[in-house]
């Protein structure tokens, strides 16, 4: 592999980032490979939570790790993290490591003073409820409840002296974050940068406020069929715990290494929607113009659009509205488009599900083949688009992707990415 040059002599306002290294912890794996290859499998990673719940909670189903994840995170943190932090920050590391080796870059060879580290997350794990409690960890209480631990921690055993920082804007946080990323390397301040999203709230206090809000689907017999976005008898979302970390790169730092990136991105669009939750209309309204307002940044064609990553969280009225966004971006050809949502398979995990849906994006046009939504079995009339139903589907003629994040109170992120950096083809 070729070394590094200096390349703090200029930025890249105009050219695309790449994406070169993943790392993904969430019920459907411990890895990207094994996340991946149950997604596209459809394989539910919804099941009983009831031994990690202690009261008469109405909701007795979400996403959790599976077992293998305990025994990796054991074997893979110093003994000394594992009181000094919090779950959170210790999949963030984990990820984090994941995503550096994932993308075939000697960190030694890296010019630290031009790395950094930017996370995104809803809640960090601050409704994990008695166990900071324990006497045990209240020495450390404090390392464990600040925000800004998770991007600290990585940057630390990594040495990245560049920007660091965590981002909180609900759902769309880990999205944020990787905008935020991808702003600080455009404006030349960085060649490189971990980006993604983090949150573990499959907790009974958590479960017990979204279900109290009417938001959690209640199917405790059959966790498997809970999640169903888009489909005629959906009933809310499954919360669930995950972790996503990209490496992220210049077009110049990957050109000059010859890495083969996953993807591109290639444009962006952040803004909050600031209309009151009774305003469906409004919403979808927004969503429309967030989307375009990030193929306007990508500078692409809408055409060129073959598939989109939706937000599509299950619940009645957040479907409906997404359905009606995209039909109104992309009139006629919406009834082409290819549409899906992976959360069917592993569930809603707040903060990290922007930047595992960016992730899950990068894999659709790295592999031509987009993840189902599972669960899919009774059409519902105000969701008439083109979704992936049920069945993995190739995309061999695909060269462009749409990230939705829609988050709650109206923080809205769509990122658009393309499997080449060429702008000749879009």
């Amino acid at each position: 592999m070729p070394s590094i040059p200096n390349l703090d002599d200029g930025h890249d306002v105009l050219q695309p980032i790449a994406v070169t290294g993943m790392g993904l912890i969430c019920p459907a794996g411990i890895n990207v490979p094994e996340c991946w290859d149950n997604i596209i499998n459809g394989n539910s990673a919804i099941s009983d939570i009831s031994k990690r719940l202690r009261s008469e909670t109405p909701v007795r189903i979400g996403g959790q790790f599976p077992e293998s994840y305990y025994e990796y995170e054991k074997d893979n943190t110093p003994r000394k993290l594992l009181n000094r932090t919090s779950d959170s920050a210790r999949l963030v590391r984990l990820c984090a490591y994941q995503a550096l080796e994932n993308s075939g870059l000697e960190i030694n060879w890296l010019n630290r003073e031009r790395c950094g580290i930017v996370i995104g997350t809803s809640f960090a794990g601050e409704f994990a409820g008695a166990n900071y409690l324990h006497p045990a960890n209240e020495r450390f209480n404090v390392l464990r409840k600040m925000r800004s631990a998770l991007s600290a921690w990585p940057a630390i055993e990594f040495g990245f002296k560049g920007p660091h920082f965590t981002v909180s804007a609900t759902d769309a946080s880990g999205a944020y974050a990787i905008t935020h990323a991808c702003e600080l390397i455009r404006s030349g301040q960085l060649d490189c940068a971990l980006a993604g999203g983090v949150d573990t709230l499959a907790t009974e206090y958590f479960i017990d406020q979204c279900s109290t809000a009417g938001l959690l689907s209640r199917r405790n017999d059959e966790p498997a069929r809970a999640m169903r976005p888009f489909d005629r008898d959906r009933d809310g979302f499954v919360i669930s715990e995950g972790c996503c970390v990209l490496f992220l790169e210049s077009w110049r730092h990957a050109r000059a290494r010859q890495a083969d990136p996953y993807a591109w991105i290639r444009g962006y669009s952040c803004a909050t929607s600031a209309i009151g939750s009774n305003s469906e209309f409004e919403m979808a309204e927004q969503m429309a113009w967030r989307m375009e307002s990030a193929i306007e940044a990508a500078d692409i064609s809408r055409g060129k659009i073959g598939y989109i990553n939706a937000y599509g969280i299950s619940t009645k009225i957040s479907d409906r509205q997404e359905t009606h966004a995209i039909r109104s971006v992309f009139g006629e050809r919406a009834c082409d488009l290819v549409v899906s949502s992976p959360k069917s398979v592993f569930g809603h995990t707040m903060g990290a599900s922007g930047a595992i849906d960016v992730a899950l994006s990068a894999l659709t046009l790295f592999n031509a083949i987009a993840p189902p939504t599972i669960n899919y079995e009774s059409p519902d009339p105000d969701c008439n688009s083109n979704y992936v139903h049920n069945d993995a589907l190739r995309l061999d003629q695909v060269k462009a992707a749409m990230s939705n994040s829609f988050g709650l109170g109206g923080q809205d992120c769509v990122i658009v990415l393309t499997r080449e950096d060429s702008t000749d083809e879009y």
